[in-house]
């Protein structure tokens, strides 16, 4: 194996207040699977300069002009919000850096990570936001678009990440290795049963040279 690519958010990475689904309640929407996959589709795969530009998007979209004051206040509150990333990831990501390439790709808005930390920013040889590259998993081109920057084949990455149809099966039919990561949080939208499974970023070293 060349290179290590994660998914961000609830693998790497969470937030302690204002989230995504605090969008979807200031949309009157939800927090279920389709309904992140229309803040994907709206505000996930471009920049915007202004979080007004991003909710009058957002609210157009859904038909609910009258929530965009309330939308665009949720969306000023995400960009200062800072990202937190689990006790395990940095020690394991400054040892699998002496070893193997790595990478992130995330679905994300700009909003999302503007607090994204400098320190963390360079343990990582490709960072691939949605917003930034203009693509979103499972859009196999995600997962090729990072392959390239990392100057490796598909069957010579790894993939960790949270997500069963949005991670693990369009990198698997690259020919990639995955792993599926399950954090102690309370939500997972998908049923779908997939090994292995690691519970900690520590327990993928042994997956790595299997």
């Amino acid at each position: 194996m060349k290179a290590v690519m994660f998914d961000l958010w609830n693998t790497l990475a969470y937030r302690k207040g204002v989230s995504a689904k605090d969008i979807l309640t200031a949309l009157g929407l939800e927090a279920k699977y389709e309904s992140f996959k229309i803040l994907d589709k709206t505000i996930g795969l471009q920049s915007f300069k202004t979080a007004k530009e991003a909710a009058l998007k957002l609210c157009e979209y859904t038909g609910k002009p009258e929530r965009t004051e309330r939308v665009e206040r949720v969306l000023k509150s995400l960009e200062k919000e800072r990202v937190c990333f689990y006790p395990d990831v940095k020690p394991v990501l400054k040892k699998l850096k002496k070893k193997y390439k790595l990478g992130v790709i995330s679905n994300t808005t700009v909003f999302s990570v503007k607090t994204f930390p400098l320190e963390m920013k360079k343990l990582f040889d490709v960072i691939g936001f949605s917003y930034k590259v203009g693509m979103m998993k499972p859009d196999p081109e995600m997962f090729l678009y990072a392959s390239e920057k990392l100057k490796a084949r598909p069957e010579e990455c790894v993939m960790v990440g949270d997500s069963v149809n949005d991670d693990m099966l369009p990198a698997r039919k690259l020919g990639m290795k995955t792993v599926l990561i399950k954090r102690n949080i309370r939500i997972y939208f998908e049923s779908k049963k997939y090994e292995p499974v690691i519970t900690d970023l520590n327990q993928l070293e042994q997956y790595l040279y299997s």
